[in-house]
């Protein structure tokens, strides 16, 4: 199985976590997950696109790793092409999470969504307008799709309003409720749902990283930042990571500091190392390690 992976089966979060309250052990976990597993395939045997027996299943299968033939991948991956022509490339007329949902079930499983049937699904995403007509909501998916295959911002023409990373980046920021978290309909009080999304759990690579010059970066399980330059003396606590998802074996997040969002991600290598988009070349000549 190849292509990022980006969401797992829904039953492995829950069972993961109660291990943690109750005794339970890794086979008995594995034993139910793969149970889980044979079920979802047994009883959804023609994915195509759609969020009951398409995307998310596809998402959740193919990122638990299990024994699901190539065939059933490719039987999707057909079904969504002859979707896409019979649509003529127009997921939906409003909801652009159509796009972005699909844009990740594919890459999960290896597919290009810049040609499907002839189709560039990712152009939709390169109009801030229209993709963000559904509030908050259109803004994540529109990073999380981008992000899930390290894709380019598409330039698209009939956009009023063209569409950059930073945009939807501060889309996400500004409509932070005064209770830290965030809600579909951008006021009232947080969700888990979509706080969740669009803030992500980091504990998965908190801790403290340093680079060979002793500057050093600590991340919270909340996705707080500190960095602390040792030559320099210079501190910030005032970082945050934000709209976080497991990406091949490790971790990407969107990465908000003192000065305003960055224009890229943050990325945290399944090695323990962490790299930032926006400092490709500092990053390599000083790279930054956790330390145990």
């Amino acid at each position: 199985m190849t292509g990022v992976q980006t969401c797992a089966l829904p039953i492995s979060f829950v069972l993961i976590s109660s291990a943690n309250a109750f005794a339970v052990s890794i086979d008995d976990i594995n034993s139910v997950i793969s149970d889980t597993e044979k079920y979802l395939y047994d009883n959804s045997q023609t994915p195509t696109v759609s969020s009951i027996g398409g995307e998310w299943l596809i998402m959740g299968l193919s990122r638990n790793g299990g024994d699901i033939p190539v065939g059933y991948y490719e039987n999707y991956y057909n079904n969504v092409v002859n979707y896409v022509k019979e649509c003529g490339g127009v997921l939906h007329n409003k909801k652009y999470t159509e796009y972005s949902r699909v844009i990740t079930a594919l890459t999960s499983i290896g597919k290009d969504p810049q040609n499907v049937g002839g189709y560039n699904l990712l152009l939709p995403l390169g109009d801030f307008e229209k993709t963000t007509w559904q509030g908050i909501n259109g803004a994540i998916w529109a990073l999380i799709a981008l992000d899930c295959g390290q894709y380019d911002m598409p330039y698209n023409t009939d956009a009023q309003i063209h569409a950059t990373r930073e945009m939807y980046v501060e889309k996400i920021i500004n409509s932070q409720l005064d209770d830290g978290g965030w809600s579909l309909l951008g006021r009232g009080e947080s969700d888990v749902d979509v706080t969740a999304m669009a803030n992500g759990d980091f504990s998965s690579v908190a801790g403290t990283y340093q680079n060979d010059l002793g500057d050093t970066i600590t991340v919270s399980p909340s996705g707080s930042v500190t960095r602390v330059g040792a030559e320099s003396g210079y501190s910030d606590t005032s970082s945050q990571l934000f709209n976080g998802f497991a990406q091949d074996g490790g971790y990407v997040a969107g990465f908000a500091h003192n000065d305003g969002p960055t224009s890229d991600p943050i990325f945290f290598d399944s090695n323990g190392q962490i790299r930032f988009g926006s400092d490709a070349i500092y990053g390599r000549m000083h790279v930054y390690n956790k330390l145990d």
